[in-house]
């Protein structure tokens, strides 16, 4: 009998561990689920077919192992075969756009020279052709700069002497009026030359724009201070947008404007003995 009740003793204490046990485990059980619950609620699976990250800039990016050999650039050689056939289609295209210069050009030429074309109507063309170059200027500018420079070059030049003409050679103005035309065909030169970025068509309308009036005997004091005050707000509103100090080739056109400018003084006071 004591050893029955001995069995009994380990039998029940031994239950008592096992039940103690499956209690610990499943209080881990629920604490695991609840971790992992919380876990669920913060994360969010990626997409079935998400595209990998593109490589950081600078990267270079290595072939596959079945992918195609990468081709390498042909540079093409001073002798090569584009040197002994040239493009003979922009060849017969630059001489077809030179032939239809030459012939503008003598067209013209005989309508002065046969008297058919006037001295109001050739200003009148010049200054459509100075407008032109200025247009020309605006529309190959995105693409084409020397280009761009070029017509603008020819616009701002022809623009100031068509506007001193019209006093000078067929006095259909006064003086006075026609170096404002001189001052506002200078100024729509520069405004086409800032909106293009064009600084070398800036720096010519501005020489243009003094050296004409110059050339032409307007020495008088008072044209001169009027062209020397649009040539100073000029240079006030480019230094206020920042313009000026932009480009060196502007910097260097306002030194010379000024110089100009003094110089046409200085020439009038020792003249009128002032």
């Amino acid at each position: 009998m004591e050893i029955d009740s001995t069995a009994d003793a380990q039998v029940a204490d031994l239950v008592q561990r096992v039940d103690e046990l499956e209690r610990r485990i499943q209080e881990q059980q629920r604490a695991y689920d609840a971790r992992l619950a919380r876990l669920e609620a913060v994360w969010t699976p990626p997409p079935a077919h998400a595209t990998p990250p593109p490589p950081p800039a600078g990267a270079v990016r290595l072939p596959g192992p079945g992918a195609p050999p990468t081709p390498r650039p042909v540079l093409a050689t001073p002798g090569g075969r584009d040197a002994i056939h040239p493009d003979w289609e922009v060849l017969i295209r630059w001489a077809g756009i030179l032939l239809v210069a030459l012939a503008a050009i003598f067209l013209v030429s005989t309508s002065i020279s046969r008297g058919w074309i006037g001295p109001n109507l050739q200003l009148a063309a010049a200054t459509l052709g100075g407008l032109s170059l200025l247009g020309g200027a605006a529309y190959f500018a995105p693409k084409l700069r020397m280009w761009a420079v070029s017509l603008g070059v020819g616009g701002a030049v022809v623009l100031p002497v068509c506007a001193a003409a019209a006093h000078g050679w067929l006095d259909l103005v006064s003086r006075d009026v026609s170096l404002v035309l001189v001052a506002g065909a200078t100024a729509l030169s520069v405004a086409v030359a800032y909106a293009t970025r064009l600084d070398q068509v800036s720096l010519v309308a501005v020489v243009a724009g003094v050296l004409v009036p110059v050339s032409l005997g307007f020495f008088d004091i008072e044209n001169m201070g009027l062209l020397a005050w649009w040539i100073a707000s000029g240079a006030c509103v480019a230094a206020a947008l920042g313009w000026a100090r932009r480009s060196t080739l502007v910097r260097i056109g306002g030194v010379v404007t000024a110089a100009l400018v003094l110089l046409g003084a200085a020439a009038v006071t020792v003249d009128r003995g002032i």
